[in-house]
């Protein structure tokens, strides 16, 4: 059961579903303990990092942002206002950047890319492994990939661990 439980912690952030995991505290930092690589978002003069922790997408303190938004982009702007607001989102010294004064977890890479890039953006393909150049929804692929390969070996090791004369019927 305790195998279960693991690889449901595993798997439901993955889905995009993270209320079994504990919210990300401002200690975290560029590089932390975590199964996540470091992601890189270089586009529009912003250059962030972030990493998936405890299911959250944090973007780190020293991230630059594109300060002004287009006309058009709604999605995930007054979150992006509140970050200003609250002294979040600060100003750079450039004139057309805003800096992270602090680590901040947001609930998608998406979300996080939006932010950073002052439009809608699709986290998924604009963040990339700071190492390798892969894209998020390549990496997270991966790694759903890996989960189910291994809950189908454990579940093929608990399936022969039935006895021989034990009979299974379906209702």
């Amino acid at each position: 059961m305790e195998f279960f439980i693991d690889q449901v912690q595993i798997v439901l952030p993955v889905l995009g579903f993270d209320f079994t995991q504990p919210r990300p505290g401002a200690g975290q930092h560029e590089g932390a303990s975590t199964d996540s690589p470091v992601f890189e978002l270089r586009k529009v003069g912003a250059v962030a990092t972030a990493q998936e922790i405890d299911g959250q997408f944090v973007v780190f303190a020293g991230s630059t942002t594109r300060k002004k938004g287009v006309p058009s982009w709604r999605s995930y702007k007054a979150l992006r206002e509140k970050l200003v607001a609250d002294g979040s989102l600060v100003d750079s010294g450039d004139p057309a950047c805003l800096v992270f004064a602090e680590n901040v977890a947001f609930n998608s890479p998406s979300a996080a890319a939006s932010a950073v890039m002052a439009r809608a953006s699709n986290g998924r393909v604009n963040w990339t492994v700071k190492a390798t150049g892969e894209t998020y929804a390549d990496w997270q692929d991966a790694k759903l990939a890996e989960v189910v390969k291994s809950a189908a070996a454990n579940a093929e090791n608990n399936f022969q661990m039935v006895p021989s004369n034990f009979k299974i019927v379906s209702i």
